[in-house]
Order: structure tokens, then C-alpha cells, then sequence
């Protein structure tokens, strides 16, 4: 990744918040260092499903961190694949095409669904 010096590399977990506009998301297979993330910004990166950002972000197995997630102006038509956030607050997805809507009951700290 462009920008990490080297001692950087050793202290990813330390990243909490990560912002990513206009990005080829598919690509992007160095996000699972991460794996201290409490704020994921994806904003108009072409996903689909919000189950391919756990798949790449595998670290977000470690999910029960993340607190917000931004998936605005991206191509998700179904909500899902939430149900290990469980510390989940804030969860943006304005400018998709959402037609469905599952598994949300286990996020019981969710304040936000915008």
C-alpha cells in the first residue's frame, strides 16, 4: 500500500478507521491487516453484497469491533450477513437499491439504519 513506512506494517492493529471513496473494492485483499477496525468507510467502491466486505476484510471475523459501517453509493440490494457486529451503532447504506432486509434483530446496539 502506498504511504506505509515499514514500522507501520507491525502496528495495523492499532488502525482503528478506515475511509475508502471511489475505489476498486475487489482489489483490495492487504484490508484483512486490519484488524482492530471500529469505523469501515466504503463509499462508492461497486459491491454488491455487504457479505463480499467480510469475505476481504477477513480480520472482520474480528467483527464484534466494528461499530460503524458506511456502504453508501455502492450496488447492495440486500441487507445481511450483519449478525456477528454485535457492537454495530451506526450502519449506512443511502443510494443502493435495498429490496431486502434480514438479520438485524442481533444487532441490539444499532441507533442508526440510514
Amino acid at each position: 500500500m502506498n504511504g506505509f513506512k515499514d514500522n507501520v506494517w507491525k502496528e495495523m492493529d492499532k488502525i482503528d478507521s478506515i475511509e475508502l471513496v471511489l475505489e476498486d473494492f475487489g482489489s483490495m485483499g492487504v484490508l484483512n491487516r486490519f484488524k482492530g477496525i471500529k469505523t469501515l468507510t466504503l463509499i462508492n467502491c461497486s459491491i454488491a453484497s455487504i457479505e463480499v466486505v467480510f469475505v476481504i476484510f477477513q480480520g472482520l471475523g474480528e467483527a464484534s469491533k466494528l461499530e460503524a459501517l458506511w456502504l453508501n453509493e455502492n450496488e447492495i440490494s440486500k441487507i445481511d450477513g450483519l449478525d456477528k457486529c454485535l457492537s454495530l451503532k451506526s450502519l449506512y447504506l443511502s443510494h443502493n437499491s435495498i429490496k431486502s432486509i434480514q438479520g438485524l434483530s442481533s444487532l441490539t446496539n444499532l441507533e442508526t439504519l440510514w
